[in-house]
């Protein structure tokens, strides 16, 4: 039986910071932040959608079992960007630093051909979307209000995701254990690390 599971990922200290105690994320719910944060934000966020799309693609091919899901994933990741954009956002605004080493660090898993990588891949995508829909579903920043309501339809697909990736880490060996909980721990730095920058500007 696999030890590493989604409950215990959620419980890591990394988990609170990225979803809850972050000043980024603090700032978004009791409306505190400037709009023009959520815009940089927004800015940084939509330039990973090629490599999102990438992401989602290449483990939807890994995990059949999960194709259908992200496939609606992919769908509805598109369209809010496109759908709910703030007026003010600039087009191919150039990446901060964070943005570019993030992206880096999801294509070196894209390009990776270890045995482990589809369990690898499953579970970041996973944390991708379950961030979206722990943090971003409920903001008080008026020019967040409509890009976050349209990612409130994503939670049951996210859900869902979640039970499949829960199925593969139980048959997971602890080889596998450790790459995703090594993929998982930079993820956590990397969106920490993105946050912090934001909130810098």
């Amino acid at each position: 039986m696999g030890g590493l599971t989604t409950q215990k990922i959620r419980a890591k200290p990394a988990w609170r910071r990225v979803t809850v105690s972050h000043p980024f994320v603090k700032a978004l719910r009791d409306g505190s932040m400037r709009d023009a944060v959520f815009v940089r934000w927004f800015e940084q966020d939509s330039s990973f959608g090629p490599t999102i799309k990438r992401l989602l693609a290449k483990t939807a091919t890994l995990n059949p079992d999960s194709r259908a899901t992200l496939e609606r994933l992919s769908a509805a990741d598109g369209s809010v960007y496109v759908d709910h954009a703030p007026a003010d956002h600039t087009s191919g605004a150039p990446a901060i630093e964070a943005t570019k080493e993030y992206r880096e660090f999801v294509k070196g898993l894209l390009d990776a051909e270890h045995g482990g990588i589809k369990s690898v891949l499953l579970v970041v995508t996973w944390l991708v979307f379950e961030i979206y829909v722990e943090v971003w579903t409920t903001s008080l920043v008026p020019a967040a209000k409509p890009f976050c309501a349209s990612l409130r339809p994503l939670a049951p697909d996210v859900d869902a995701l979640r039970e499949q990736v829960d199925a593969a880490l139980l048959r997971a060996d602890k080889g596998v254990e450790r790459c995703v909980t090594r993929a998982v721990e930079m993820c956590m730095e990397f969106e920490v690390r993105f946050l912090d920058l934001l909130m810098e500007a």
